[in-house]
């Protein structure tokens, strides 16, 4: 106090205050302080390899480009002397979604991630109801959260056809009659004009706008199984 030093409660003060001292003792005062900080993180955007027939096997293409996050971390911190000596993680706020990056990979794959458990040999269902040969198949993409003519909501696996020809909601497989095609399994679940007046026989629907530009048109034979 003589020596107008103030000290509060958190200080750290190397001599016990109730002690007298002789005179050139040394007191050494530590500020002890306690304190709330927020720290940007960046969150690194992870990376993904979608395996496709649309590319020739080996061959690459990228399909969506990533793109880091980042969180709000908030700690409690302990300084001494304005440096930290212990910090505890209180939270933490994630403000923006990192997004992953796609690459497209060719290989000896279906587009459809759909599986009713048929037999497949030689390229074609072991049973089946009816095939549809040769016929000519391009692509589409309606966007997030498209649904087809038949009120099922479309993803990779479902197909537009002339509900004339092919009842909705049929299971189908798709591939090309060479088998460098696969398409896969199929729900009958959409329809279109061009579908309608017989211009092409089957339109196949793909998650992005890439991969539906990538089918261009090809020829396939439709089995139809049930």
């Amino acid at each position: 106090a003589a020596a107008g030093v103030t000290v509060d409660d958190n200080d750290l003060i190397s001599q016990p205050l109730y002690e007298f001292l002789e005179g050139g003792d040394r007191i050494l005062i530590n500020r002890i302080d306690y304190r709330t900080m927020t720290y940007d993180e960046e969150v690194p955007y992870e990376t993904e390899y979608r395996y496709t027939p649309l590319l020739r096997n080996g061959r690459s293409r990228l399909l969506q480009q990533g793109e880091v996050g980042y969180k709000i971390l908030t700690y409690g911190e302990t300084t001494i002397d304005g440096y930290v000596e212990e910090a505890q993680l209180l939270g933490e706020n994630l403000v923006r979604k990192p997004k992953t990056q796609v690459y497209l990979v060719g290989a000896d794959v279906p587009v459809s991630p759909l599986d009713f458990g048929y037999t497949i040999e030689n390229n074609a269902p072991t049973q089946y109801k009816k095939v549809i040969g040769n016929v000519k198949a391009t692509g589409y993409h309606a966007g997030g959260n498209a649904w087809g003519a038949s009120g099922n909501d479309l993803s990779a696996g479902h197909v537009a056809v002339n509900p004339n020809e092919i009842p909705y909601n049929s299971k189908l497989y798709i591939t090309s009659p060479d088998g460098s095609f696969v398409y896969g399994y199929a729900i009958a679940s959409d329809t279109g004009a061009a579908l309608m007046e017989g211009l092409i026989g089957v339109d196949l629907f793909y998650d992005t706008y890439t991969e539906s530009a990538l089918n261009g048109v090809k020829y396939v034979n439709i089995y139809i199984l049930e």
